[in-house]
């Protein structure tokens, strides 16, 4: 951002008063972050007092600052009741707060993707797994047997305390990647034989 407006109007920028005016902007546009989360808190109010069946609570630290976020809907819980023998957690990319987005998904008897829970989180610590995962389970009233997950240790270890007699799997793109990044290139050794046929392997058994 400072480059392009230098370059374009030739007017010296540092970068925190580049941060400043997004700063500013931002709150001109979408208001401060207690804003949002008291928004949030009212919304989520609403929607219980309309469906007894609505999830949405909110973690919050000793700071009282927002560090989690969680809510399904009605539908989400029917779903989950059907087809949550088996689901997948992972996080995706930050929002405007810089908080994880966090998807608790699965499949269908067509093979279509359904959400199970979603939720938002400060970091990526195994309490805020924990509390997440706790909420979910809690909502659904049933146990999984298979869980997906990338290699984050702090969601291994949470999935571990809260699905004990579940089954823990690696995400078949995720193993597939870190095999390429450790692995790929090098064919005169004794592991190139058995890269390429783990890879053939997950191919050929990758749910997702």
């Amino acid at each position: 951002m400072v480059t392009r407006v230098q370059d374009k109007f030739g007017i010296e920028l540092t970068y925190q008063a580049a941060a400043n005016c997004k700063r500013s902007d931002d709150q001109k546009l979408f208001g401060d972050v207690q804003d949002d989360a008291s928004n949030l808190k009212d919304m989520f109010d609403k929607l219980k007092e309309a469906s007894q069946d609505f999830l949405g609570d909110i973690l919050k630290g000793e700071d009282n600052k927002l560090k989690a976020v969680i809510f399904a809907t009605p539908i989400m819980k029917e779903l989950a009741a059907n087809f949550v023998d088996l689901f997948v957690i992972d996080t995706f990319s930050t929002n405007k707060f810089r908080m994880k987005s966090i998807t608790l998904c699965g499949k269908n008897n067509n093979n279509e993707t359904v959400i199970f829970a979603q939720g938002l989180m400060s970091q990526e610590t195994t309490e805020i797994f924990s509390w997440i995962l706790e909420k979910a389970k809690t909502y659904w009233e049933q146990e999984s047997n298979f869980v997906l997950t990338d290699a984050d240790p702090a969601l291994i270890s949470a999935v571990e305390k809260n699905f004990k007699d579940a089954n823990l799997k690696l995400c078949g793109w995720h193993s597939e990647t870190n095999f390429k990044h450790h692995l790929y290139g090098s064919k005169k050794s004794k592991w190139h034989e058995y890269f390429m046929a783990h890879l053939n392997f997950l191919r050929i058994r990758r749910y997702y």
